[in-house]
């Protein structure tokens, strides 16, 4: 683990590591941590080898540099379309697409939707926002649209994850 660490760029003197594309890091995240809220008793086994993932993840981006000039850097959480992101990137839509699912692994859509579900995470667990302006800020125009999408990523409704993660606050 110490030399994993070692390679992914972790010290004691620099515990943290600023990512400019963390998607798929975040995603093994994610997967640990519903790991965790697991009952199996294999879980820890799954868990060392989410952990292994993330480490061999974050080495490998060390090791690329993790793109000098990120295409994700033209994404935000309310893109109106994959033109304006094109448009905004200079390249027509084919070309945007091909080139920022080779430096993130996934398209653009699926890299937009996942940013979205984070931000609403945290407003859903940091704000007093209704689900209508949450999913409005984030640019869904239904609520139920957004509640769908909320809950195919995360496996529960946004007011059920609200509930939850007050619940899990107020045991710490």
């Amino acid at each position: 683990a110490d030399s994993l660490c070692s390679l992914a760029g972790f010290s004691k003197e620099s515990p943290v590591l600023h990512l400019k594309s963390p998607i798929r890091v975040r995603r093994y995240f994610e997967s640990l941590t519903d790991l965790s809220l697991g009952e199996s008793p294999v879980r820890v086994w799954d868990g060392a080898g989410l952990l292994h993932q993330i480490l061999f993840e974050l080495i490998k981006i060390k090791e690329t540099g993790d793109g000098a000039t990120s295409l994700t850097s033209y994404v935000s959480d309310t893109c109106a379309s994959l033109d304006e992101l094109a448009a905004r990137a200079g390249y027509s839509k084919y070309h945007f697409s091909r080139l920022f699912k080779a430096e993130t692994g996934v398209a653009p859509w699926q890299y937009i939707t996942a940013c979205r579900i984070d931000r609403a995470r945290e407003l859903l667990t940091s704000t007093n926002l209704s689900i209508k302006q949450i999913s409005a800020e984030l640019g869904y125009n239904n609520p139920d649209y957004f509640a769908k999408v909320f809950a195919r990523h995360t496996g529960q409704l946004p007011q059920l994850y609200r509930g939850k993660r007050t619940d899990l606050k107020t045991l710490e």
